[in-house]
């Protein structure tokens, strides 16, 4: 699996809320501590995985925990991850952004959950 990273290289980089930046990188810190794989940036969206992974597996999750869901079940398939840096705007709340505290909330516990229950 591929992952864009917003947190490594030297991308531009513009719009970040500083709150938002330090809860993804507390994110991805505990993803790869409890699933012993550096992950730099749990919440990216850009992902690239082969096909068969995807046609193979079931996702249930609807919001933004796919993330979390869809790594932590590939590590399980394959421990093969790769991060790439990528360049990143950020959206304002006005603009579209839409990730709440309970959104990070569920993070947690959906990392949990992926890695040892499901």
């Amino acid at each position: 699996m591929i992952l864009g990273s917003r947190f490594i290289g030297e991308k531009i980089r513009t719009g970040a809320y500083t709150r938002t930046h330090i809860a993804n990188k507390t994110m991805s810190l505990f993803f790869s501590f409890v699933n012993q794989k550096k992950c730099t940036d749990i919440a990216t969206c850009y992902k690239m995985m082969p096909s068969s992974f995807f046609k193979n597996h079931d996702f249930k999750e609807n919001g933004f925990s796919i993330e979390v869901e869809m790594v932590a079940k590939f590590l399980k398939f394959s421990k093969n991850l790769v991060e790439v840096p990528i360049s990143y705007t950020g959206r304002t709340y006005e603009e579209g952004k839409k990730i709440k505290f309970s959104d990070g909330f569920l993070y947690l516990i959906n990392i949990l959950r992926y890695r040892f229950f499901d």
